[in-house]
């Protein structure tokens, strides 16, 4: 198609901010880290709102990865995550 020859032309880096400015890195690496943390708990309250607050913390922060896991663990659906445990 047109426009994956537009995406070979401009090359990985391209791509790359392409997915960065979409919103998508952002989003999937708040994702995955709840995923991890959470051990695939899916079924917790609140869990969209949540990943959308991870991945806008991990932009305001300039990709701070730090930041987004202590906004993580801090947060109030990861705190009673751990109080089932």
């Amino acid at each position: 198609t047109p426009e994956m020859e537009r995406n070979i032309v401009a090359g990985p880096i391209a791509l790359a901010r392409k997915t960065i400015e979409s919103g998508t890195f952002a989003h999937c690496t708040a994702s995955k880290l709840w995923a991890y943390f959470s051990a695939n708990d899916d079924k917790c309250d609140g869990r969209d709102a949540l990943i959308a607050s991870l991945a806008r913390t991990l932009t305001s922060t300039g990709y701070n990865l730090k930041a987004m896991v202590k906004a993580l663990v801090m947060s109030p659906q990861f705190r009673a995550l751990s109080a089932k445990k």
